[in-house]
C-alpha cells in the first residue's frame, strides 16, 4: 500500500472524526491506511505549523495594540494641548464631551453641546448669546443677581430700620448678589483655559460661602435680639467656619469632578452648622411656639428643603443620569440647583422679614430678666 502523505492523513482523520468514529472502533482501517510513524510525524509537523501561526498572530496582535495605543496617546496629547480654534470671525462649534480636555470634563452624562476651550475672554463673553450646556447656568444666576440687586435697593430704601438692621440686611443682599454674580462669571469664563477655570472656580466657591454668611447674619441678629453676647459668640463661630471653608476650597483638587459629593456635603454642613446650633439654643430657651410662630422657623425649614432638593439633584446628577444625552442643554441638574438657590434665597428673605416684623412689634421690648435665661 502506498505511503500516505500528511495531507492524505489529515483528510482521512477529518472524515473519520466527522463521522463519529474513534481509533478503537476501526483498528483494521487505521492499521492498513496509516503508518504509525507517519501519524507521529504529521502530528508533530501540524503542531509546529499551528504554533508558528499562533506566534505570528500574537505578534500581529501586539503590533496592532501598540499602534492603537500610540494613536490614542497622540489623540490624548492633542486634546490636552490644543483646542478647537474659532475661525477668523470668532465662530466656534459646540462639541462632544469625549473631545474636551480633562479640566472641562465635569458631567459625563451631558454628552453634546459643550463649549470647547476658547482662549479668549471676548469669545467667552460672547458665548452668553450661544446655546450650549452652560447657557441656562449663566443666565439663571445673571438674572438672579439683577433681581436681588433691584430687591436690595427697593427694600433698603423703603424700610425703616435701625442701623444694625440695615447692616445685617445689607450683608444678606451683598452675600446673595456676590454669589450669583461670581457664579455667572465662573460659568461664562471657565472654558477659557485650565488656569482661568481654576481661578474662577475658587471664586465661585467663595461666592457660595458668601451667600451662606449673608443668610445667617441677619437671622442670628434677630434671633438673639435681646442677647448681644450670644449674638456675638454665634457670629464669631459662624464666620470662623466660613473662613475655614474658604481655605479648604483653595485646595487644588477640591474642584475636580470626583469630589462633587464632598463639595456639596461641605457647603451643606457649613449652612446647617451656622443654623442648627443657634436655632437649637433658642428653642431650648424659648420653646417651639416662639421659634415657629414668632420667628418664622417654618420658613427657615422651607428654605432648607428647597436648597437641599437642589443640592441633592446636583450631587446625584439627576435627571441626566437616567437619560444621558437628553438633558445636555435644558433641565439638567446644575440648572435645577441654580433655580433652587434663587428660590431659597427669596424664601429666606421672607423669613427675615417675618422676624423683623416681630422684633418691631410684640418682640421689640426685651424682658428685664431676659439675660439670665441665656446660655451666654
Amino acid at each position: 500500500m502506498e505511503e500516505l502523505s500528511c495531507a492524505d492523513w489529515i483528510i482521512l482523520d477529518t472524515k473519520l472524526t466527522a463521522s463519529g468514529f474513534s481509533v478503537p472502533v476501526i483498528p483494521d482501517i487505521i492499521k492498513q491506511a496509516i503508518d504509525e510513524d507517519l501519524v507521529a510525524r504529521c502530528r508533530k509537523k501540524i503542531a509546529a505549523e499551528i504554533q508558528d501561526k499562533f506566534i505570528d498572530c500574537q505578534q500581529q496582535h501586539l503590533q496592532h495594540n501598540s499602534a492603537t495605543l500610540k494613536k490614542n496617546e497622540a489623540i490624548c496629547q492633542v486634546s490636552e494641548s490644543t483646542h478647537i480654534e474659532p475661525d477668523k470671525e470668532g465662530f466656534w462649534e459646540v462639541c462632544h464631551y469625549s473631545v474636551l480636555p480633562h479640566w472641562l470634563q465635569d458631567n459625563d452624562f451631558l454628552l453634546n453641546g459643550h463649549r470647547p476651550p476658547l482662549r479668549s475672554f471676548k469669545l467667552c463673553f460672547n458665548s452668553l448669546f450661544r446655546i450650549h450646556t452652560e447657557t441656562v447656568n449663566i443666565w439663571s444666576h445673571l438674572i438672579g443677581a439683577f433681581m436681588f440687586a433691584c430687591t436690595a435697593f427697593s427694600f433698603l430704601a423703603t424700610e425703616r430700620l435701625e442701623l444694625a438692621e440695615y447692616v445685617a440686611f445689607a450683608a444678606f443682599f451683598l452675600g446673595v448678589f456676590t454669589c450669583f454674580f461670581i457664579s455667572t462669571l465662573y460659568h461664562t469664563m471657565h472654558c477659557h483655559s485650565m488656569e482661568v477655570s481654576q481661578v474662577f472656580s475658587r471664586l465661585d466657591y467663595c461666592g457660595i460661602v458668601s451667600i451662606i454668611a449673608g443668610c445667617f447674619t441677619p437671622w442670628i441678629h434677630y434671633l438673639f435680639w435681646c442677647s448681644p453676647m450670644s449674638k456675638i459668640v454665634y457670629m464669631a463661630v459662624a464666620y470662623s467656619l466660613c473662613v475655614l471653608t474658604v481655605n479648604l476650597t483653595m485646595w487644588e483638587k477640591f474642584g475636580q469632578s470626583q469630589f462633587r459629593v464632598l463639595r456639596a456635603s461641605i457647603f451643606t454642613g457649613l449652612g446647617l452648622s451656622c443654623s442648627i446650633f443657634p436655632g437649637t439654643h433658642f428653642v431650648l430657651i424659648h420653646g417651639l411656639y416662639a421659634a415657629f410662630v414668632d420667628l418664622a422657623f417654618g420658613w427657615l425649614f422651607t428654605m432648607f428643603a428647597v436648597a437641599m432638593f437642589g443640592v441633592a439633584l446636583y450631587a446625584m446628577r439627576v435627571p441626566e443620569r437616567f437619560m444621558p444625552g437628553k438633558f445636555d442643554v435644558w433641565c439638567h441638574s446644575h440648572q435645577f440647583f441654580h433655580v433652587a438657590v434663587i428660590v431659597g434665597a427669596y424664601v429666606h428673605l421672607h423669613c427675615l422679614c417675618q422676624m423683623a416684623r416681630f422684633r418691631h412689634g410684640d418682640g421689640e421690648l426685651c424682658p428685664s430678666d431676659y439675660d439670665r435665661f441665656m446660655l451666654f
